[in-house]
């Protein structure tokens, strides 16, 4: 059974989780949903694409490229599909899913 959440919601959700190394700790960032920056940004799920980005360390979230890293456009309906099913149901399984789904993306990395 496919549950909805209006954008808002999952961003609020994910935001309670994002940070919880109980349940991942990526590289040890403190991290457990791929994300880059200090904090978790509202993610526009609802557009038919979302920004992903590689700081170097990991692919993930990106919504301010203040640091002019590169990045790429992908569909976000499978995104938001797999964290509306982690934050209702989290797993550290489901995390590596997204982790690893995440990190298939090829974006180059660019050292300034």
């Amino acid at each position: 059974m496919k549950i909805n959440m209006n954008n808002d919601e999952l961003n609020s959700k994910i935001e309670e989780i994002c940070d919880d190394t109980t349940l991942l700790n990526i590289r040890e960032s403190g991290k457990s949903i791929p994300y880059i920056g200090w904090f978790w940004r509202t993610v526009d799920f609802d557009k038919p694409t979302i920004t992903i980005g590689n700081c170097g360390e990991f692919n993930g979230f990106m919504e301010n490229n203040k640091w002019g890293y590169n990045s790429i456009e992908i569909g976000s309906e499978k995104v938001k599909d797999l964290l509306i099913d982690i934050v209702n149901y989290p797993s550290k399984e489901k995390l590596e899913l997204l982790y690893n789904y995440l990190q298939s993306l090829e974006i180059e990395y660019m050292e300034y």
